[in-house]
């Protein structure tokens, strides 16, 4: 995989539905407060985490690559 790479929104979309991660990332986002920065890192390392443990469908990988 190279450093860094743009998808559509489809492709994200599809991610995250092929992965159920919608309400995941809701709940990460939950206890998320903009006065309390250390809330919002949380959750950013909880969505990166279900991020990273998530497959990418093979035809968007495909294409990526």
């Amino acid at each position: 995989m190279p450093d860094g790479f743009h998808v559509t929104t489809a492709a994200y979309r599809r991610f995250v539905d092929e992965n159920n991660l919608q309400p995941r990332i809701l709940a990460a986002l939950e206890t998320a407060n903009p006065a309390q920065p250390e809330t919002l890192q949380a959750a950013s390392r909880t969505i990166r985490a279900l991020f990273d443990q998530a497959q990418i469908p093979p035809d968007v990988a495909g294409a990526v690559a």
